[in-house]
């Protein structure tokens, strides 16, 4: 991962997913195949800390700020983007689901 550090000066190959092309190229590199290249961003957008105790500051390509109140980040962003949005939904920790699905598998 060094190498795919090396060339991006924003540090955005987590975000978009430079582990994926890192395991393309070992298997490829193996098979004799060509590899392929990492091409960062030109921009890049997003909270730069995180979600702090007042809120979630976004800055944009452009520079430009703006701020979701923390209230609305733990009840709305929270649980829509990454909870929704990143993962499909995920199940509650239910002790008596996690029952039912040993028994019979979901489809």
């Amino acid at each position: 991962m060094a190498v795919v550090a090396a060339t991006d000066p924003l540090r955005s190959s987590a975000r978009n997913r430079a582990d994926a092309l890192l395991a393309h190229n070992v298997l490829a590199a193996f098979a004799g195949r060509p590899l392929r290249r990492y091409q960062p961003p030109g921009r890049r957008w997003g909270s730069v800390l995180g979600p702090l105790p007042d809120g979630l500051d976004v800055y944009t390509a452009h520079g430009r700020a703006f701020r979701f109140p923390a209230w609305t980040f733990h009840k709305v962003l929270l649980p829509l983007v990454v909870g929704w949005g990143y993962y499909r939904g995920v199940r509650r920790n239910d002790p008596q689901l996690a029952t039912l699905s040993e028994r019979a598998p979901l489809r």
